[in-house]
Parts: structure tokens; sequence; C-alpha cells
């Protein structure tokens, strides 16, 4: 009974796959990754993109991820973990953009496609996931035995995902999330207290880089969240910056008038008018800085007028006082 079983699953096998001798679309795609067989998956899938037989974004993204799937199946991480990447860069949709391009970085940071977080100890030691079995190739002999079941999720410690696992997947994008989070966030706090522009770039920047982990990990609003804080900080550095320049102008031009009223007459020492450059150029390079701002941080273009007009007004006046004197 059972070698008759055997027997119609190939058959099915067998005939699924020469229907399908040069797979291209999705559904063809989809239909050999549902029969196991995961090399023609792959195969087709590369050849149906590098050809162009798929051109719609939604189909692109769609084949890459069964490529990305299927390598993971064949323990294949290198190519998984592209396919994952192009998914990312092929998608027009911006969620499905941030899973796969985490799933990539998912599948980067895990060793033998086992994740293991790093925040909480592993209670076991530390296990294996097993090989895949190969894929039946046409014309081999049908299994004499009932087959085993491929890439079964192993057993693992606390705190360890196997990630060919679509479920143990998702509780590891969670996993990787929260020791993304703890790091991010630590990085993003100093940079803010740091209190110049170029620290809230760098903040910026780190925020932007664990946007599509915290997306896949269950925290869609993170980063909007953090570009927010982000823009206040911002302003208030911007808002002491000027203050303390602009201190320092007024009373570089209160010792020149002083100056100025002697008898004969003291032209600027050049200690000050090199400050008062120095000044100028540091906030001309705060008005770009500051006019960049609400696009990288996705706030009103408005959200920086006053502090643009702070700035402005500050270098009309040292370029007034260098003229005078």
């Amino acid at each position: 009974m059972r070698q008759s079983i055997a027997l119609s699953a190939m058959v099915l096998f067998l005939t699924g796959s020469a229907a399908m001798a040069d797979p291209s679309s999705p559904s063809d795609l989809q239909q050999l990754f549902n029969l196991g067989d995961y090399p023609s998956v792959v195969k087709g899938a590369t050849e149906a993109l590098a050809s162009g037989a798929v051109s719609d974004a939604a189909d692109r993204y769609k084949v890459d991820t069964l490529k990305g799937e299927a390598s993971l199946k064949l323990r294949q991480a290198g190519a998984a973990a592209s396919a994952f990447s192009d998914a990312a860069k092929d998608t027009a949709n911006a969620r499905q953009a941030f899973v796969a391009q985490a799933t990539a970085i998912l599948i980067s940071r895990s060793e033998d496609l086992i994740y293991t977080s790093q925040r909480i100890k592993p209670t076991q030691p530390k296990a294996s996931a097993p090989k895949a079995l190969a894929s039946m190739a046409i014309g081999a002999d049908p299994p004499t035995t009932e087959p085993v079941a491929e890439n079964k999720p192993v057993v693992l410690s606390a705190g360890q995902y196997d990630i060919i696992d679509p479920v143990h997947r998702t509780s590891a994008l969670a996993a990787m999330w929260a020791d993304e989070r703890a790091d991010a966030e630590k990085v993003i706090k100093a940079k803010i207290a740091a209190k110049t522009l170029p620290a809230i770039n760098d903040a910026l920047a780190r925020i932007h880089q664990s946007e599509p982990i915290a997306v896949a990990g269950g925290s869609p609003d993170w980063a909007q969240s953090k570009e927010e804080s982000l823009a206040g900080a911002a302003r208030l550095n911007a808002n002491m910056a000027m203050k303390e320049m602009n201190t320092k102008l007024i009373a570089i031009s209160k010792s020149q008038v002083a100056r100025h009223n002697k008898q004969p007459p003291k032209s600027m020492p050049q200690g000050d008018r090199d400050q008062i450059n120095k000044m100028t150029e540091a906030l001309n390079q705060m008005i770009v800085a500051l006019k960049a701002l609400p696009e990288a941080l996705n706030v009103d273009r408005g959200s920086f007028g006053s502090q643009l007009d702070e700035a402005q007004s500050i270098v009309d006046h040292a370029t007034t006082v260098l003229a005078a004197n």
C-alpha cells in the first residue's frame, strides 16, 4: 500500500514537472514549490528574471520571494539573502520591501540558518538545523519508505529560531528587532546628546538602517516616532548653536565699536575677523542642513522656518559688522 502511494506521488511529481519544463510565471513556480521541486524553482526563477519574462513589479516580487524560499529549503543562505534583497528592490509596496530587506538581513545574521537572540542566553547547547533532503531528480527510483518531511523545524533552546520555517521566521524577525532596537536606540540617544546637526544626520542614518527590521519585527511606526524626536532635537540644537554664535558676534561688535570710538580709531583685530568668518561659514552650512531636514525627517517643510530666519539674520548681521570695519 505504501509503495502504491509513493508511486502515485512520484507520478504526480513527474507529471507536474514535465508540464512545466520551462516555468516562468509566478503560478508555475508556486506549483513547483508546492511539489517540493526547489531546484527547479530556483532555476526557473533565475531564468525568468534574467530574460525579462516577468516585468510587472508584483510578479517580479513574487518570483524573487519564491526563489528566496526555495533557496532556504535547499540551505543556500547566500542565494536566499540575495533573492530577498532583489525582492525588496522590485516591489512597489513599501511594507513588502521592508520585510524582504529584513529577511535578507536575518539570513545574514543567522548561523546555519538558525537565528540566536542576543538578549536571551540559550539554555541548551546550540542546535544545528537538519540538512535538507535533495529533491528527487526526474527519473530517480521512487522511495520505498514513507518520505521524511524536509527541513522540519528542530527543537531549539530559548532564544533560537530555525528561519527556514516561515512561522519560526516571524518569531525570529521579532527577536532580531528586539536585539536591533536596544542597540539602535542607544546610538540614537548618544547622537542626540552630541547636540550637533551632523550628529542628527548620523542618528537619522541609523534610523533608516533599522527601519526595515522594525517594520518586519512588528513596530511599523518606530521610525516615524524617532524622526519626530530628531526634528525636535535638531530645532533645539540649532537654537542653542545660534544663540552662542549671536552672543559672540554681539560681543565682537561691541568691542569694535569701543575701539572705533578711540582716537585714533583702531581696526578690527584679525582674530575677530576670523571668528566672524568661521561663524558665517558654520551658519551657511546650518542653513543648507535645515533646508534638507524636513524631507529627510518626513516632517512639514515649515518645521524649521524660524531657525532658518534666525540663521539668515545672524549671517546678515555678521556681514554688516565686517563691512563696517
